[in-house]
């Protein structure tokens, strides 16, 4: 959890308190534990030969992230994996990338444990492509370079698949054919025990996972500490009439920094320019300052600091932000990992219990609907999914496929097929694809909520012999969710219960 504003007050007066107090003649009992640190204890001078990703990112995470995050996949032992949150496994997935690692296999091997979801098949994208659906355990032949890569479950047990019956409304033309729910009853994860990369001589790479070190995180504002090291550029520390701000990073124990790298801006956001000029600093030695170009810097500390508590003051004319922040403890880039985390899911699911958004939750969901556009309303029949093409105008087809995370991430699928009947049949199909994050804007009296969606939208529309796509990179919307139905504006309207 987030140190309040005052406790970070109290901690850095008492901080410089300790350092600033006391004359030059004291001994050296009554000096200050900084100042008689042996650096070597903490900052790592063994030569590190791994390979490391850029960025890491992963869908959902299991706590604690030492026991289960992304190390536990190139640690070598089959029995150990990283987790995604319990209750998450289909659609769930991890994502590595590279400035360029040339392969000529890839083994992955997904956990088979009773402690975990039972997923049979996952699909590999490679450099933002689909290569193919495989097993679970597979070795799979890939001989290029590679830049990126993406491992997403594609099944789980325990789907729950319902036809629900309609309720007609016969005062119009339209009719409902069918409609179908379907959800997990499954509150395992899904885990990945091992993904190994082979060079172009057949021999193991060794790539390791950026390390994290969990930290308090204090962004004196209303952001989310995980999003500056979420692995994502569009997300991050942002503010547009700020021209200083500082982030506060608590470790338990003294962690040495001496460099730090990150990337300045935030990614598809025209609006955000970036820091002009970052100061970082810990009670009672020297601050390191430097002046920033837009996207990735990076820069060496004059002198190491080692410490408990680093203050990182951002400075701009204009609107600023940072998407992604790394420090360096001598031999590796590693990323400070918000211990608030699971405070902040745990608080989510509490403030939806009781709500229409209570089912939803870190459950996917997927909707089926098909309307059918009768020629004339004398038309009756007790099953309208029967009914001939020479009875209807037309018919609609639409599908959902969402999860909205307790980590406050969400991805939406939807297609939605339109049939016209004439002389000839016409088809469009439109596929809108959703990523982003959202937030709760309002939660109502009578269990109906609001929330705020922001992300990113692709759109494809296929019929009358040609096909368009259109990029939104900053879409933004409203859901609400009332009763058994989430109303998403334009994306469509889902049922969510019954």
């Amino acid at each position: 959890m987030s140190v309040t504003g005052k406790n970070w007050v109290y901690l850095l007066t008492a901080a410089v308190i300790a350092v600033g107090c006391g004359s030059s003649s004291r001994s050296a009992q009554q000096a200050p534990e900084l100042d008689t640190l042996s650096y070597d204890k903490y900052i790592v001078n063994i030569p590190d030969s791994s390979v490391y990703p850029v960025l890491q990112q992963v869908s959902s995470q299991r706590e604690p992230i030492s026991d289960f995050g992304l190390q536990q996949v190139f640690d070598g032992d089959f029995s150990t994996s990283w987790q995604s949150e319990p209750g998450l496994h289909a659609g769930e997935w991890v994502s590595l990338q590279f400035d360029s690692l040339p392969v000529s296999r890839i083994s992955i091997q997904v956990l088979d444990s009773f402690l975990v979801a039972k997923v049979t098949n996952i699909e590999v994208w490679i450099n933002d492509s689909l290569l193919g659906t495989f097993p679970a355990k597979s070795v799979i032949p890939f001989n290029g370079t590679l830049k990126k890569i993406k491992v997403r479950a594609v099944d789980a047990e325990g789907l729950n698949v319902v036809d629900v019956l309609p309720e007609q409304d016969t005062t119009g033309l339209e009719r409902i054919a069918y409609r179908q729910l379907s959800s997990y009853y499954n509150s395992k994860p899904f885990a990945i025990s091992e993904i190994e990369f082979f060079d172009k001589q057949g021999k193991k790479i060794a790539v390791q996972a950026i390390p994290y070190r969990t930290a308090k995180i204090n962004t004196w504002d209303f952001t989310d500490p995980s999003t500056i090291s979420d692995g994502d550029l569009t997300t991050g520390w942002s503010h547009i009439s700020l021209t200083e701000h500082r982030l506060n990073f608590g470790f338990s124990d003294f962690t040495p920094v001496t460099r730090v790298k990150l990337y300045n801006g935030i990614a598809n956001h025209e609006k955000i320019k970036g820091i002009q000029k970052c100061i970082l600093s810990i009670p009672g030695r020297p601050e390191a300052q430097w002046t920033l170009k837009p996207g990735w810097n990076e820069y060496r500390l004059p002198m190491p600091m080692v410490g408990k508590m680093y203050t990182l003051r951002m400075i701009a004319t204009q609107p600023m932000g940072l998407a992604e922040l790394f420090f360096y403890d001598g031999a590796r880039y590693y990323q400070p990992y918000s211990d608030s985390i699971r405070i902040l899911i745990q608080q989510t699911k509490d403030t939806l219990s009781k709500t229409s958004l209570q089912s939803v939750i870190n459950n996917r969901t997927r909707f089926k609907e098909r309307i059918v556009v009768l020629k004339s309303d004398t038309i009756s029949s007790r099953n309208y999914k029967e009914l001939p093409v020479s009875q209807l105008q037309g018919a609609t087809t639409s599908s959902y496929d969402l999860i909205l995370r307790a980590n406050q991430s969400i991805e939406l699928n939807t297609e939605v097929m339109k049939e016209v009947y004439g002389k000839e049949i016409h088809i469009i199909i439109e596929n809108r694809s959703f990523t982003g994050k959202w937030k709760i804007k309002n939660r109502l009296t009578d269990g109906n909520v609001v929330i705020e969606v922001a992300g990113r939208l692709k759109v494809t529309r296929s019929g009358l012999g040609k096909t368009t796509q259109s990029l939104k990179e900053n879409y933004t919307t409203q859901f609400t969710a009332s009763s058994s139905f989430l109303n998403m504006g334009e994306l469509g309207r889902m049922m969510i219960s019954y």
